[in-house]
């Protein structure tokens, strides 16, 4: 707990704050996850995908503000625009500021799309199955996540 009372304590304590809220605005995420069939496997991927954010919120890493302010720009442009792509992003890149520079990261934060509705949209329009795309997603979901545990700086 004392790591949020000094100054990066409370830049890190902001950034996860803007994840919550970044989240919350993204709530209908859950709707598409529960109600879709393309979308089923959405909270493994997403899941898997996170990995790498919660080991630099045990660690003592820096945050990313760039990611931060992206993510508060995209939030905010979702919630005008009425655009769950925007929504969703602004999650990713508020998750990204949290985690801690590596060359994995740059495979990582795009395999955010695993977890994303259009993941599941994009594919369908090619006839794929139900289970083929939920199999794609928990694949490359955890090869994004594999990449960024693995590729160090």
């Amino acid at each position: 707990m004392s790591d949020f009372l000094n100054a990066s304590g409370q830049l890190k304590l902001a950034a996860l704050i803007v994840v919550l809220y970044t989240g919350w605005n993204d709530c209908s995420i859950l709707q598409a996850w529960q109600h879709s069939p393309f979308d089923r496997a959405d909270v493994v991927a997403w899941l898997i995908w996170m990995v790498p954010v919660v080991l630099c919120l045990r660690s003592a890493s820096k945050i990313r503000l760039a990611w931060t302010v992206t993510a508060l720009v995209l939030t905010i442009g979702g919630a005008v625009m009425d655009l769950n792509l925007c929504k969703d992003l602004a999650f990713a890149s508020a998750c990204a500021g949290l985690t801690a520079p590596r060359y994995g990261f740059w495979i990582w934060l795009p395999m955010s799309f695993t977890w994303m509705p259009i993941f599941g949209w994009l594919f369908s329009k090619y006839s794929l199955g139900v289970t083929l795309i939920g199999a794609l997603r928990v694949l490359f979901s955890a090869g994004g996540t594999f990449g960024y545990v693995a590729l160090k700086r």
